[in-house]
């Protein structure tokens, strides 16, 4: 569950996640 989160925050604040964050879709973005 916190790869996920991070992955989300990656993608909002626009900085590369770590390795261990597995992509996950995120609807309407």
């Amino acid at each position: 569950a916190l790869g996920g989160e991070l992955y989300f925050y990656s993608r909002i604040f626009g900085f590369d996640p770590p390795d261990s964050a597995e992509p996950v879709e995120i609807e309407n973005f």
